[in-house]
């Protein structure tokens, strides 16, 4: 079987990956960005990849997976993540009449990341018969985690307390990233079932609060003390973030949280029967599974790398900003060796603020962050080397010594190592 993953560098894709990989299908990902995460699996990036040779690709294949998503974004991005790049696809493979396999999400459709998965679960619906649409309540695992699920990773481990998104007593029904992909790759060769909805969940409902005990149980930090925070300034907190970085809590996230996540029985019984899985309850799931120091890391650094991402473009934007006033007797020891006018080591740093407010605000674009970084780490390197050269009685300046350089530069070497948070 040839399979066909649209995101197979996703969470969910990943996992769906390894499912069909282990039942020794040969797996495709047509992805947005060329990351290829699992090397068994052709990864393909949808930048190299124009209306003719999407269709002879397609020519291959037997089943497609469609795990496109995105947290958060425009109404504009959304909807051509989540319903014009998935239609196309599926208009060139309706004709070849490929099984086409919908992994959409649980909410009300007044939210735009839901309507906009929603809008295309319909029209595969009323145009694709040879298709199938599940909505799994929120998708987890102990061997991995992205967005949502690292949030809750991340708000567990923190030390001696919990904070809580409102009252905590949300409602969810999460399913194991495992046995989703398990149905999926079921379904996959049930052709009989199509043109439905499923709904994916795991076997007990639960609460917020919960599932983030269970998950600081999982990790080995037992005792803490709970804060809820009102639902209000996060909503203020979360429109702050969102203009900086993607994560750790986006406007969606905390949307689908305060309407909580879940499904009735009667629909995760059909899913079950369908899918020809038995879901798990998930809180005992983490009771009985093993935490490895690897995912101590994670959930520790996860907070830390968004605060560190923050302070260096602080940094930047301040020493840009206070590069403009600046008196010339505070630089003119150190630019006198490349010019003995005033006039011209003004400009010198005049275009070296410039440059340090340009690189600062750059970072807010998350598809140039790991560029930037690059740039922000070599000109670190390069500056502190070459004002040592002009002066290297500033190395050890009690006011503002160039050795206090190499943290910054140790900051911007490990926001590049937590860049990639797929």
């Amino acid at each position: 079987m040839n399979v066909l993953i649209l995101g197979g560098n996703s969470f969910i894709g990943r996992g769906i990956a390894e499912a069909f990989l282990r039942a020794g299908a040969t797996v495709h990902s047509l992805a947005r960005t060329n990351d290829a995460s699992i090397s068994a699996v052709h990864f393909h990036s949808l930048a190299d990849y124009g209306d003719e040779k999407i269709q002879q690709l397609l020519s291959e294949i037997d089943v497609i997976i469609n795990c496109w998503g995105i947290l958060t974004g425009t109404s504009k991005s959304y909807q051509y993540i989540h319903y014009q790049l998935p239609k196309k696809i599926a208009e060139f493979a309706l004709h070849l009449n490929i099984r086409f396999i919908q992994i959409s999400a649980i909410g009300p459709e007044s939210e735009k990341f839901i309507s906009s998965k929603y809008q295309f679960d319909r029209w595969l619906m009323e145009n694709y018969p040879n298709s199938l649409v599940i909505r799994p309540s929120v998708v987890i695992s102990s061997r991995g985690s992205y967005g949502g699920t690292s949030l809750f990773r991340a708000i567990a481990s923190l030390p001696l307390i919990v904070l809580l998104p409102g009252d905590g007593c949300q409602k969810l029904r999460p399913i194991l990233l495992e046995e989703l992909a398990e149905a999926v790759r079921n379904l996959s060769k049930c052709e009989t079932e199509s043109g439905r909805i499923l709904y994916a969940s795991g076997k007990k409902e639960t609460t917020l609060h919960e599932l983030i005990a269970a998950i600081r149980g999982w990790l080995g930090k037992k005792t803490y003390l709970t804060f809820n925070m009102p639902i209000v300034i996060l909503s203020v907190v979360t429109k702050l973030v969102g203009r900086f970085t993607n994560g750790p809590l986006g406007e969606t996230t905390l949307f689908m949280l305060e309407q909580g996540n879940t499904c009735s029985d009667n629909e995760l019984a059909v899913f079950e029967t369908v899918g020809g899985v038995k879901s798990s309850n998930v809180i005992r799931h983490f009771e009985q599974s093993a935490c490895y120091v690897q995912e101590r890391w994670f959930s520790n650094l996860y907070l830390l790398s968004h605060i560190n991402l923050f302070f260096i473009f602080l940094v930047w934007l301040v020493s840009g900003i206070s590069g403009f006033m600046y008196q010339p007797d505070s630089w003119s020891a150190i630019l006198a060796p490349l010019s003995s006018k005033i006039e011209y080591q003004k400009w010198i740093v005049y275009g070296l603020s410039c440059f340090d407010i340009l690189m600062a605000l750059l970072m807010l674009k998350s598809r140039w962050r790991a560029m930037i970084l690059n740039i922000m780490l070599f000109s670190l390197i390069a500056y502190t080397m070459v004002v040592f050269v002009l002066n290297a009685d500033l190395l050890l300046d009690p006011l503002g010594g160039l050795i206090k350089n190499l943290s910054i530069i140790v900051c911007t070497l490990f926001a590049l190592v937590t860049n990639n948070r797929k």
